[in-house]
């Protein structure tokens, strides 16, 4: 017997019942435009899920011709910031292209990269602009990774499930910038190697590195103590599912096994 959207949302909730902390999640089949959500408009602290309104920022100033993807920037150690990536393990003048960075911001998770991309395209300013024009308004990018000094003066990156999958849809749909830089935004998200959270109950773990797994995900994770996100697209055979859960205050274990759970519902219920 076909499971009623009410009984699926039903039976997260029960999943999510026994998860501490605060929780939002926003799911949506872009076939039927069947929403699936809970606290989908509650501000979180985005931790690296903020990094998807960046790789759009960064599309967005090369569409303009304020610098070119090809451009190459010299990594000093003064830029260097530890936590997620490898630039930071790597020796002082390397030349990675603007488009390198957004492989590594994504792919790695790269906070150096991140915080280099950042400064190019314009800083805070312009990525609150960016966002507006998007018609967000809890999702903020106003300080970089690793910035103690900023957060102590309660400058912070905040961020929705909704807001996030408005993102995710316009990428999905190829109408959030111009359909050639969705589509390679997308092809960057597909080969994200962080992979523990909404792909672990789906995909099996040697296909994905065999690239031979039928339903793929092109998702960007977030993640600190207390903290576990994962946004992303599923395309699935039936049609593409975007999806965004977020939890704060939380047991980290339980969260990754909730996200992937979440997951694994969604998916099996539009599929």
């Amino acid at each position: 017997m076909e499971v009623s959207v009410k009984e699926i949302q039903e039976k997260i909730l029960v999943l999510k019942s026994k998860l501490p902390g605060k929780i939002g999640y926003y799911a949506k089949d872009l076939s039927s435009n069947t929403v699936i959500s809970y606290n989908e408009n509650a501000a979180f602290d985005p931790a690296s899920t903020i990094k998807l309104l960046l790789l759009c920022a960064v599309f967005s100033g090369a569409r303009k011709g304020q610098f070119s993807l090809d451009d190459r920037i010299t990594v000093s150690d003064s830029v260097k910031v530890g936590g997620c990536g490898v630039i930071f393990e790597l020796a002082a003048g390397l030349n990675p292209t603007v488009r390198d960075l957004a492989k590594l911001m994504v792919v790695l998770s790269d906070n150096t990269a991140t915080n280099m991309l950042f400064d190019i395209v314009g800083g805070a300013a312009v990525l609150e602009e960016y966002a507006s024009s998007l018609g967000l308004k809890e999702t903020w990018f106003r300080r970089k990774m690793f910035d103690s000094e900023s957060a102590l003066r309660g400058i912070n990156n905040t961020a929705t499930t909704f807001e996030l999958c408005v993102i995710l849809e316009g990428l999905a749909n190829k109408t959030l910038m111009h359909p050639n830089d969705c589509e390679e935004a997308i092809g960057m998200l597909l080969r994200q190697q962080l992979n523990n959270k909404l792909p672990s109950k789906i995909v099996d773990r040697m296909e994905w590195y065999a690239g031979t797994n039928a339903i793929k995900f092109a998702h960007k994770t977030g993640e600190d103590e207390k903290i576990e996100h994962d946004a992303g697209i599923a395309f699935t055979a039936r049609g593409e599912i975007i999806m965004a859960v977020m939890t704060e205050n939380t047991d980290n274990e339980m969260a990754v096994d909730f996200i992937g759970s979440f997951a694994k519902e969604i998916v099996e219920h539009f599929m």
